[in-house]
């Protein structure tokens, strides 16, 4: 079914070349295509699957003659119009009917939950089975044994090497608790996601993504009458419809999970040794991003300043909490074999474990200002390459001035900024493909004066 599309002067198109609902169950088969009025689909950085929305007007008794009862596959084809695109293809399983209602007197108005096949098929499988080597070999090679799939790596590999059994859960449910453990040398965490655009599945780590670049550095998303006003379609087809941002800048709550500055203690349970050490976020996390590049340049206002002080002492060099955990207990420790390979979770240094609470605050300072964008698609369905989660996108805001003002427009540094994608909604609708992007940073631009 094609969708024409014409907002504000310019245009895009995409069809929906197939939406095939199949049956294993009546060896039947119904393309709704045509019929097809909404399909949302989600990307998600922590999600190594994507999920979707299905709403499809029912004319022709197609949800009653298939009897579908929440394990049919719907094989998708989305093609833009662009010169040169290639075809989106997918393949989904319902997982549930969200609703059924009536639309006209003779059709009704189906809305179906969709999971990919993948995450829809490893709930099937049971792993159970011992492991030896860093996270990611490992993950190799449950995605490749139990998925059919191929993992696409960083230029980072996890630090640890490491022996486990996968404790009887499923083929990603275990590659998340295996990723969850794993940080590179700098005590950047990794991350596991699919694509729209992609059959392989990625395990990235931050370091990684950030270092990528942004994926629009000529033209920058923005708001404003200007853009929409443009003569340039480049400028014109990046305009940021709407934004929201809430409940941002939460220093409090990170101080109280002890991620700016707090004493660490892990225990070896069998012989009460302890190892202690003090973390600080600025120099244990912000400082080394910047002294080994990994920071952006152009963007070097970190989201913690070590400005903040209480009695002439920055927040970070406190103690704010003191929290125990559980350490390793040399499981594998074998003099035949050096170095002998550790336990899931465990560390051979205090370092070693200092990187699980690097790992965590970095995680959390990228939380502290998310930024929601609504901007069109056009450019994130031609097929050939993968440009939204993991990926970077640059976006400018104008800087709020007072009505009259004749002062040269300038950006608003605190709240543009090269953002990383953490979740992204594709929203195929009759009228037209738009996408919302949820973002995160690590730190500002350098203000301007």
């Amino acid at each position: 079914m094609p969708n024409a599309n014409v907002s504000d002067g310019y245009a895009w198109d995409f069809t929906f070349e197939k939406v095939l609902i199949e049956s294993d169950r009546m060896n039947k088969s119904v393309d709704v295509a045509r019929a097809t009025t909404d399909l949302d689909i989600y990307e998600h950085l922590d999600k190594p699957y994507l999920t979707a929305v299905l709403t499809f007007v029912d004319s022709k008794s197609i949800y009653n003659s298939m009897d579908i009862l929440g394990a049919e596959k719907v094989s998708i084809e989305i093609l833009s119009t662009r010169k040169d695109a290639v075809p989106i293809k997918k393949t989904f399983i319902v997982s549930k009917v969200i609703s059924q209602q009536k639309g006209q007197e003779n059709s009704d108005t189906i809305m179906l939950h969709l999971i990919e096949d993948i995450g829809y098929y490893s709930n099937l499988q049971n792993v159970n089975k011992s492991y030896r080597g860093n996270g990611l070999t490992i993950n190799k090679k449950i995605a490749y044994n139990f998925l059919d799939k191929y993992l696409v790596e960083g230029n980072r590999s996890p630090k640890q090497n490491m022996k486990l059994i996968v404790p009887n859960l499923s083929p990603l449910e275990a590659m998340i608790w295996i990723k969850n453990q794993c940080k590179t040398s700098e005590g950047l965490p990794f991350y596991l996601f699919t694509s729209l655009t992609s059959d392989n599945m990625f395990m990235v780590d931050l370091g990684s993504m950030i270092e990528e670049g942004v994926i629009n550095p000529k033209y920058p998303y923005k708001m404003g009458a200007m853009v929409a006003k443009s003569n340039d379609p480049n400028v014109k087809r990046r305009i940021i419809y709407d934004y929201e941002q809430k409940d941002i800048d939460d220093l409090y709550s990170m101080i109280a999970k002890g991620l700016i500055g707090s004493k660490y203690e892990y225990i070896d349970v069998l012989t009460n040794r302890k190892r202690s050490f003090h973390f600080d976020i600025n120099k244990d996390l912000l400082e080394p991003l910047l002294g080994k590049g990994i920071a952006q340049a152009n963007q070097p206002n970190f989201l913690y300043t070590s400005d903040y002080k209480y009695k002439e002492k920055p927040f970070n060099v406190y103690n704010s909490r003191t929290i125990s955990r559980i350490g390793g207990i040399d499981a594998y420790r074998d003099k035949e074999e050096q170095p002998y390979p550790l336990a899931f979770g465990e560390g051979r240094t205090t370092a070693d474990y200092k990187l699980n609470v690097i790992a965590e605050s970095m995680d959390q300072l990228m939380m502290k200002a998310p930024l929601k964008l609504d901007i069109p698609g056009a450019d994130f369905i031609d097929g050939d390459k993968h440009s939204t989660v993991g990926c970077q996108i640059r976006v400018e805001f104008p800087i709020s001035l007072p009505a009259g003002a004749v002062d040269q427009p300038k950006i608003d540094t605190k709240k543009s900024g090269d953002y990383l994608i953490f979740a992204a909604r594709h929203k195929f609708k009759l009228e037209k493909y738009d996408l919302s992007l949820s973002c995160l940073k690590l730190a500002n631009y350098r203000a301007q004066s």
